[in-house]
């Protein structure tokens, strides 16, 4: 079942697979996920509502 896609890599995400979910500190409301691969390797992600980016 796929939750979405991650922010930083755009990489299909599914509840099979290991993941971060949580709301952007620039806006409190954009949900943003993360794979496991760009949160090890500290991908940039950018908020699509409000632009904040983060490592």
């Amino acid at each position: 079942m796929s939750v979405g896609n991650c922010t930083s890599c755009g990489a299909t995400i599914t509840t099979a697979k290991k993941f971060t979910k949580f709301v952007c500190p620039g806006c409190n409301e954009e949900k943003l996920l993360r794979c496991e691969n760009c949160k090890k390797t500290a991908n940039t992600y950018v908020c699509k509502k409000c632009g904040f980016s983060g490592p």
